[in-house]
C-alpha cells in the first residue's frame, strides 16, 4: 500500500512538472509576439506604457499593435477565457485572426475587425467545441489617426478610459463578447474621441485590476477606483504612471490571491 502512494506521488509531481514546462513554452510563444507589439508601441506612441501581469506564467490577457495606412495606429486590447495555457492558446489564435483581417481582408475599422473576428471564432473554432467551451473574448479596439488627432473606439464587453479637462471619462463598447452569437446580431458602435491637448492619457485595461479582492475589508478594487487611480496619475511622467498603478494593485492586493491575468495599457500623443 505504502509502494502505491508512493509511485502516485512520483507520477502527480511528474504530472505537475509536465505542465509546469507546457506553460512555461506556451509563455515563451506568447512572448515572441508581444515583444513585437511592445516594439511596434514604443516606436509608434513613445509616451505609453503597459503594466502585466499573469495570474500564472502565460496570460489570457493580450494586446495587439500595428500601424495603418494613412498614418494610422491600431491598438487592441484583449481578454480570453482561461488562464495559462488556455489563455495563451486563445491569444495566439485572436493575433493570426487580427493579422488575417488587417492584411487578408484588408479590414481596419474597429468595429468591422470586431464582427469579422466574431465570424472566424464562431465558424472555425466555436463550431467544433461544447456550448461551455466556447471562445468568449473581451476586447477594445481603437484606430489613432495621428493627422485628425482622433481616437475611433469600438468593444466587445470592454471599456476603455481617458482623462480630458481634468475629468476621467468612459466610453463603452457592446454589451457582448466576440465569439457569441448574440454579438453577431447586435452593432458594434463605433464611437470617435478628440484628442486634442485637453485629452491628455488614454487607458486601455482588461477586468482583472477592477476584480481584485484586498484592502481592509477584502472587498474587490470595482471600476470606481480604478478610474481615480487613472486620474490621480495621469500628470506623472509615462515610467512614474506604470510604476504607481502597479504598486497600487500590489498594495491592494496585500496577502490575497491574485484572482486573474492584470493588463493596463496607457498612451499619450505628442
Amino acid at each position: 500500500m505504502e509502494n502505491i502512494h508512493i509511485t502516485k506521488n512520483t507520477q502527480t509531481q511528474k504530472d505537475i512538472l509536465k505542465i509546469n514546462q507546457y506553460e512555461g513554452w506556451a509563455k515563451r510563444a506568447q512572448e515572441v509576439v508581444f515583444k513585437m507589439h511592445r516594439e511596434n508601441l514604443q516606436e509608434m506612441l513613445p509616451a505609453s506604457f503597459i503594466f502585466e501581469l499573469p495570474r500564472l506564467n502565460a496570460s489570457g490577457d493580450f494586446y495587439y499593435v500595428q500601424v495603418l495606412p494613412k498614418n494610422r495606429i491600431l491598438i487592441i486590447v484583449g481578454d480570453a477565457p482561461g488562464y495559462g495555457i488556455m489563455g495563451a492558446f486563445l491569444h495566439l489564435v485572436v493575433d493570426r485572426l487580427v493579422t488575417e483581417c488587417l492584411h487578408q481582408d484588408e479590414i481596419h475599422a474597429p468595429n468591422e475587425i470586431l464582427k469579422q473576428l466574431n465570424t472566424k471564432l464562431n465558424n472555425d473554432l466555436n463550431a467544433i467545441v461544447p456550448l461551455e467551451e466556447k471562445a468568449q473574448i473581451k476586447m477594445s479596439v481603437c484606430v489613432i489617426d495621428e493627422m485628425e488627432r482622433t481616437l475611433t473606439f469600438a468593444g466587445a464587453k470592454q471599456r476603455i478610459a481617458y482623462v480630458q479637462k481634468g475629468e476621467v471619462k468612459e466610453t463603452r463598447g457592446s454589451m457582448y463578447a466576440v465569439g457569441t452569437q448574440m454579438f453577431a446580431e447586435k452593432e458594434a458602435p463605433e464611437q470617435t474621441i478628440d484628442l486634442e491637448a485637453d485629452t491628455t492619457h488614454v487607458y486601455l485595461f482588461t477586468d482583472g485590476f477592477q476584480d481584485q479582492f484586498g484592502g481592509s475589508e477584502g472587498k474587490r478594487f470595482m471600476r470606481k477606483q480604478l478610474r481615480d487611480l487613472f486620474l490621480q496619475v495621469h500628470q506623472e511622467h509615462i515610467p512614474t504612471q506604470k510604476q504607481q498603478i502597479k504598486e497600487a494593485f500590489n498594495h491592494w492586493k496585500g496577502n490575497e490571491n491574485q484572482v486573474d491575468d492584470v493588463l493596463v495599457l496607457g498612451f499619450k500623443l505628442d
